[in-house]
């Protein structure tokens, strides 16, 4: 097995000895499966739990942390953190813990050892984002005790039972706040959010300077529908062939239109081509959420 450049220790529960957090293996992922679908059913739409292969090599890589909480032999409780050094932003996905070990708050203490590990001990990453239900308060309790702040919602972005509205949250390590490029360039149409947004920043002692108007000849959302009448409409075809595609997005590099962009976490699957082969879309697209 690959070996990590960070380790995570096994620990103990001193509340219940015999229930022991500790990394996941390769051995490990069909039972890791079963928690889910013990909770989910067969609903679960994170392509890294419900593909055994995605779950095998991220169990094994260095971009992704994940620990387990194991009884006599069964897991009972597992939670993932995905980093990207380069960019050196994380992700907290996955938490489930069994129903009959909740009152155990395994989530939390797992989130915590994650957490201190790749931003205290190691420096790893200077964000991390999470996302959490809402059909009950805990996961957004469990991320708010973690010194997690609310940013916003994603209406309708999960399908397990039915379509589901997640929270958004980050974690920001102090240092960052430095790093930030002040003051933020906005459409008119998004202050509104950014108000919102840095409220909650002050309950935490952190603040965003007003931001600055984008000028008139940047647009604006309102015009954005309005397409000129001597604009032909381009014909596409769709390339569904998600390692081609990744590699070909690649080999852009952050040239010309790229230059700019920032997606964490994503990556294009799904390619449009028109058919004079002169523009190119790159798209993520999930099946199973069905966006």
């Amino acid at each position: 097995m690959k070996s990590k450049r960070i380790q995570l220790q096994s620990e103990a529960l001193p509340s219940f000895p015999e229930i022991k957090l500790r990394p996941a293996r390769i051995e490990d992922a069909r039972r890791i499966q079963m928690l889910y679908a013990e909770v989910y059913g067969q609903h679960y739409t994170i392509p890294t739990v419900y593909d055994r292969g995605l779950m095998c090599r991220a169990i094994e890589s260095d971009s992704y942390f994940w620990l387990v909480g194991e009884h006599k032999g069964r897991i009972i409780a597992s939670l993932v953190y995905s980093i990207d050094r380069l960019h050196r932003t994380g992700k907290a996905l996955g938490a489930v813990v069994s129903k009959e070990y909740r009152k155990h708050n395994l989530a939390s203490m797992m989130m915590k050892i994650i957490l201190d590990k790749i931003t205290r001990e190691n420096d790893l990453v200077d964000v991390i984002y999470a996302t959490t239900r809402t059909v009950t308060t805990a996961p957004q309790q469990m991320a708010d005790t973690q010194g997690f702040i609310p940013l916003g919602i994603f209406p309708n972005s999960h399908k397990i039972f039915d379509y589901e509205t997640h929270c958004l949250a980050a974690y920001f390590v102090k240092k960052s706040w430095d790093l930030r490029r002040e003051p933020a360039v906005l459409l008119p149409e998004i202050k509104p959010f950014f108000d919102m947004v840095n409220k909650e920043l002050q309950k935490v002692g952190l603040k965003m300077k007003k931001p600055e108007l984008a000028r008139p000849d940047h647009g604006s959302l309102s015009g954005m529908n309005k397409t000129p009448k001597h604009q032909a409409l381009l014909d596409f075809e769709a390339v569904s062939a998600p390692v081609f595609v990744k590699n070909r997005a690649r080999t852009l590099g952050n040239s010309g239109v790229f230059a700019n962009t920032f997606v964490p976490f994503h990556e294009p699957n799904l390619m449009l081509v028109s058919h004079d082969q002169k523009n190119e879309i790159y798209v993520h697209c999930e099946p199973k959420d069905r966006y």
